[in-house]
């Protein structure tokens, strides 16, 4: 409500021009001639209406105190105004069009915020480009019970979910972004990019890139700082639900752009769950994959798993292992330790016939070569006989370390006196062993069992080349379809990242519980070899051939030579000789070098 002052007081006003369209008050010409624009109660009127109601409107009460440059009630009711809009139940909050603030104190149409629609809005219209941001407080109640949202709106009109990015303000200094909606995140106008709900640009002018992108410090005489933590819940967030078998806690994703897209993750750090999770079961495992040259498929190429061991080239395993696919007997080195120029290598090869049985240290040989290991320096050992492995008769008994034994006709350990042809010693302290055929494949008529691997690869990339799938198709639609157009491709696009989670669980299961099923297996197959193997190694002894060995006699004396002999129960025993006769040195086992402590001589060995 305002009065016209040319319809007012016609021909009491200057006529209406471009800076004053309904007229402009002037002065009287000559005193008293009625020509001069009236200081009357409509005027005044007039303006106190319009000062009051910004008084008003502006909630400040006149102190009955006239206004100055330094204090002006009606300057603080503009300032209130110039941040406030009219109080609004907002009929549709995506359809707000004018910069300004407003306070919402009803429902409203459109899409609210999580916390609803009791609170103030901030509303930024960027231009002519149909682009604009809101944030919305809540305002209820204080403390934990605030929170703060914000959302934008792209240049086709369609407004990105709400975001909290305040949440538990009230005293415990907690900052939260909690991305919130259905998978329709602000979209990088780059090729292939995906969905995110938070990203930090380093675009300089000069195209250098040497400035840091995010940054974290953290003070204070306490252990922990720095902490980040990735949480990852099943379900939604009103009914979590625990994890599964496979599930991503973590996925740390490397992209590059290839000239025509940006690409899927070339490279991965992962953090995820190996079992169902419980109360009680947390099993987890780091994952590193890369891209191997010329190819566009991400590799799984190193696992910490979850009892500790280190897979290097393996992707399951119960030891540590360190796997490179080399050309056969090639030469090519696996691993290399020491320094640059002078380190120990670790060849590739594919020749078998290493015993079996259990040792610090099992080496196959190159099939060209037919050699395990090659040193340009002494091989040292803390043994003092060299031995080879014999067969035993098959009515040989037990011998033990440093016993004199024989050897019939067959070429077979006997503990027999008459049936020896000749005689040797039991090596007591072997450094070296030969003749360690008796564990091998061809041996034994049978291969040791192989642990069964558990491959994922296969399962991860059907994955994610289904959420790729998904992620263009949604991607394409964005281009051709705005507002509620769109919202049956969102919902499409989150059918399909739902049912390809589902389908990775439910095969990630399946291959678990195989997996599980073939490792039983494997336990008792390698339980039964392990029997069959101990049996085997029944049949065999080692047989000192050279070197220092006790021998388990009495009585003899530096220089003299051990004669075998013949017990009265027929077994194998030996005597100590001076000065033996030429038949006696022939079948001598050896010549004692000194006596130890307990007796016994120690022979220098000398096969009869």
């Amino acid at each position: 409500m305002a009065i016209n002052p040319e319809t007012q007081y016609p021909g009491k006003i200057a006529p209406s021009s471009a800076s004053y369209p309904y007229g402009q008050a002037r002065n009287v010409t000559v005193p008293g001639d009625g020509t001069g624009t009236p200081w009357e109660a409509a005027l005044v009127n007039d303006l106190f209406g319009f000062l009051q109601a910004m008084l008003t409107e502006g909630s400040v009460v006149p102190s009955g105190t006239p206004e100055t440059a330094t204090a002006s009630q009606y300057l603080t009711a503009l300032k209130a105004l110039f941040t406030q809009r009219e109080a609004l139940s907002l009929a549709d909050i995506d359809a707000v069009d004018t910069t300004g603030f407003y306070i919402a104190t009803g429902a409203t149409t459109g899409t609210a915020p999580p916390g609803g629609m009791a609170g103030a809005l901030l509303h930024i219209e960027r231009g002519s480009s149909n682009q604009a941001t809101q944030v919305f407080d809540t305002l209820v109640g204080t403390g934990a019970d605030q929170e703060l949202y914000t959302r934008t709106k792209r240049s086709d009109g369609v407004w990105s979910p709400w975001a909290s990015v305040f949440e538990g303000i009230g005293g415990d200094g907690v900052f939260n972004f909690l991305a919130a909606g259905d998978g329709t995140a602000n979209v990088n106008n780059l090729p292939g990019d995906d969905p995110h709900w938070l990203e930090v640009s380093n675009n300089p002018g000069d195209g250098a890139s040497g400035n840091q992108l995010f940054r974290m410090n953290s003070y204070g005489n306490v252990a922990y700082g720095n902490n980040i933590h990735s949480c990852r819940y099943y379900g939604n967030e009103g009914a979590p639900t625990a994890i599964q078998n496979g599930a991503f806690i973590m996925s740390w994703g490397f992209r590059g752009y290839d000239g025509t897209q940006l690409s899927q993750s070339a490279g991965a750090f992962q953090f995820e769950a190996t079992e169902n999770w419980t109360g009680s079961a947390h099993g987890s495992q780091f994952a590193w994959e890369v891209t191997p040259n010329g190819s566009t498929t991400r590799t799984r190429r190193m696992v910490l798993d979850p009892d500790g061991n280190l897979l290097v080239g393996a992707t399951s395993g119960g030891a540590h292992s360190i796997y490179k696919d080399v050309a056969d007997n090639a030469g090519e080195a696996v691993l290399l330790i020491g320094q640059p120029g002078f380190a120990t290598a670790w060849y590739g090869v594919t020749g078998t016939g290493a015993n079996v049985a259990n040792a610090s240290l099992r080496m196959n040989d190159d099939n060209v070569t037919g050699r395990s290991i090659n040193a340009s320096g002494t091989i040292n050992a803390s043994g003092a006989d060299y031995a080879e492995y014999m067969r035993k008769a098959d009515d040989c008994g037990e011998i033990s370390k440093g016993d004199v034994l024989g050897i019939d006709e067959n070429g077979q350990l006997t503990d027999q006196f008459d049936a020896a042809l000749s005689f040797a010693i039991k090596s007591t302290d072997p450094s070296y062993v030969g003749g360690d055929t008796w564990g091998n494949e061809e041996a034994l008529g049978r291969k040791e069992p192989a642990q069964p691997a558990l491959e994922t690869d296969d399962l991860r990339a059907a994955r994610e080349q289904a959420e790729q799938d998904a992620m263009a198709t949604l991607n394409e639609a964005r281009r051709t379809h705005k507002g509620d157009d769109l919202q049956p491709h969102v919902e499409a696009f989150n059918r399909a990242m739902a049912t390809a989670a589902d389908t990775f669980d439910k095969a990630m299961a399946e291959r678990d519980d195989q997996y599980r099923a073939d490792m039983e297996r494997f336990r008792a197959d390698m339980a039964e070899f392990k029997e069959h193997l101990e049996a085997e190694r029944q049949h065999w002894d080692r047989v000192a051939f050279s070197g220092r060995v006790p021998v388990n006699v009495h009585g003899a004396a530096p220089g003299d030579y051990l004669v075998p002999e013949r017990t009265e129960e027929g077994g194998i025993t030996a005597r100590a000789v001076a000065d033996p006769s030429f038949g006696e040195y022939r079948v001598a086992v050896g010549r004692v070098a000194s006596i130890q402590k307990d007796g016994r001589p120690v022979v220098l060995v000398k096969v009869a």
